[in-house]
């Protein structure tokens, strides 16, 4: 293990510099000594690459009360550092710089982070496929790279070229002279649209833009359980980012769970109803309904009342862990009207029986 580095003294700060004394040593430091500035002399590189790990660890709190307890060795963090240097530091020397310097590898980071469109689409399941999960393929349209340019927007054959104007930075600086010295502005380079490089020969097949619209079709698994209107995600199934080297955006399912005239959902439990006859209220029956996968079988107790539930345990969705739902069954009862003497002979008996009960 190499001895541990002295960050405080590369930055040339105390101990117990202040977050700001640190950040402006670094920045003083940066200028000094960035390759771009010293045409790539290997020393002044090594002693850039040294004041970024100090500024790595020595920025960051967490980082820099570790260093001084001694934890961080150079087989640890600073190793991890000594390779983000120029990559998440880098953001922060082209600060320093205006965006001068460091074109291509600039231009590389902008074009990495650029992300494409998320995409929508709907799929329906029914009630009994809540209960089981699905699978469905969806097809839709996204915008994908041109397969005659492979994605660069230049013909068969040619490239894309390093803008002029920038050198390949994206932005370009103006400087003006007035009363009171001279004045710098940094803007998008207006040649090549702060891209870095331009087109000469755009391809046939997509007008130069590198992408086309393509029919895409995918299959996503419908998990058990899904509530309508559940948003799934599905990463990498979006647009492609016009600018080569970005990523694709997601696609956002919605799913709908179509409506069932027998049934209403209550999360993972099911709502239903069934009909006896005043008679079979009073004597009790032994009823089948539809459940969502098949048959049920339902014990009505003599002497049910209207709007008296029966619970179905397990006979209704899936529901978390595994569990699944309940089936409620309400109860509605009705009164049908006599007809002819014998019922009516048979009602006024049972009406007699019956005069001293009430609820």
């Amino acid at each position: 293990m190499r001895e541990r580095p002295d960050y405080y003294a590369i930055l040339g700060v105390e101990p117990d510099a202040s977050p700001e004394e640190i950040r402006r040593a670094y920045r003083r430091l940066a200028r000094q000594y960035h390759p771009d500035v010293n045409n790539g002399d290997p020393e002044a590189e090594e002693r850039f690459k040294a004041i970024s790990q100090a500024y790595h660890v020595l920025s960051d709190p967490q980082r820099r009360a570790a260093y001084d307890r001694g934890i961080l060795s150079d087989d640890g963090d600073f190793g991890a550092a000594s390779e983000t240097v120029f990559g998440d530091l880098f953001d922060l020397v082209d600060a320093v710089f205006g965006g001068g310097f460091g074109g291509p590898r600039t231009r590389a980071r902008r074009h990495s982070s650029v992300r494409g469109q998320d995409l929508q689409a709907e799929v329906e399941v029914s009630l009994r496929e809540v209960l089981t999960g699905a699978r469905r393929q969806v097809t839709y349209q996204r915008v994908t790279p041109c397969a005659e340019c492979g994605g660069s927007g230049a013909a068969p054959g040619t490239s894309r070229q390093v803008c002029k104007t920038c050198g390949g930075a994206g932005r370009v600086r103006y400087v003006q002279t007035s009363l009171f010295g001279q004045i710098s502005t940094v803007t998008t380079c207006p040649d090549c649209g702060g891209r870095g490089d331009v087109l000469r020969n755009p391809c046939a097949a997509c007008g130069g833009r590198g992408a086309a619209p393509e029919e895409q079709r995918v299959e996503v698994d419908i998990p058990p359980g899904i509530e309508d209107g559940a948003v799934l995600q599905v990463p990498g199934y979006g647009d492609f980012p016009l600018e080569p080297g970005g990523q694709p955006g997601d696609l956002l399912l919605t799913v709908r769970v179509a409506s069932d005239p027998r049934f209403q959902r209550r999360g993972p439990d099911l709502f239903t109803e069934v009909w006896v006859n005043a008679a079979e209220a009073a004597l009790g029956k032994r009823v089948t309904i539809d459940g969502v996968d098949g048959p049920v079988d339902v014990v009505i107790k003599p002497g049910v009342q209207p709007g008296e539930e029966i619970v179905v345990r397990n006979k209704g969705l899936a529901g978390r862990g595994g569990r699944r739902g309940d089936l409620h069954v309400v109860v509605r009862v009705f009164v049908p009207a006599a007809q002819g003497r014998k019922e009516q002979h048979l009602l006024s008996e049972l009406e007699k029986l019956w005069a001293d009960r009430r609820p």
